[in-house]
């Protein structure tokens, strides 16, 4: 069975991810293990939260694919989003994909 990894942006989406979508999922049917982690932007330092770049974002989708049996959505915030995403426009009206 696949497990299902929410990877986010900081502690607040940590939040949403553990306190209202899981339970949500759950109670709709989903026994798929699900957890959220969120984005590890310095290994060394442990820190973790936010989008430096696309680059740290894109090894962090990577590594946990690495891992196998995976399926992965993200919630990260547009504001502040790192100009060398694919796609990046700083129109605030248009919509864009990953």
């Amino acid at each position: 069975m696949k497990r299902l990894v929410f990877i986010v942006e900081g502690d607040t989406e940590l939040i949403l991810v553990q306190n209202l979508l899981v339970p949500y999922l759950v109670k709709l049917g989903f026994s798929n293990p699900m957890h959220g982690q969120t984005i590890i932007t310095n290994r060394k330092q442990h820190k973790k939260g936010g989008v430096a770049s696309y680059g740290k974002f894109k090894n962090e989708i990577t590594r946990t694919l690495a891992q196998g049996n995976v399926i992965i959505t993200t919630l990260i915030d547009f504001f502040r989003l790192p100009s060398d995403f694919p796609e990046f426009t700083s129109d605030p009206n248009q919509k864009f994909t990953l």
